[in-house]
């Protein structure tokens, strides 16, 4: 079996949110990951979190399961915003 790396620029990753305010406790948004032609990896990955609780830059950690045919990293941020601009947005 080839393995395709998650890095690869035909994968693409979409958050659940586009903007993420602080609220004391883990943030972890909600991933869907395509292949170019459309098909939903998501199931055939792992996410971890990084820096996903404090204002500042949340990182999510997506793997390749080489079982699945998929290998490497990708790291994709978020922004997380203080709670008092809500009203901004």
């Amino acid at each position: 079996m080839e393995l395709q790396s998650v890095k690869d620029k035909s994968i693409s990753v979409m958050l659940d949110e586009k903007i993420f305010y602080y609220t004391g406790e883990e943030i972890c948004p909600e991933i869907k990951v395509t292949t170019k032609s459309g098909e939903d990896i998501t199931d055939k990955v792992t996410n971890t979190y990084e820096n996903n609780v404090s204002v500042g830059k949340g990182k999510i950690i997506i793997t390749g399961n080489l079982q699945e045919g998929y290998c490497g990293e990708k790291i994709v941020n978020f922004v997380i915003l203080p709670k008092w601009m809500k009203w901004m947005f």
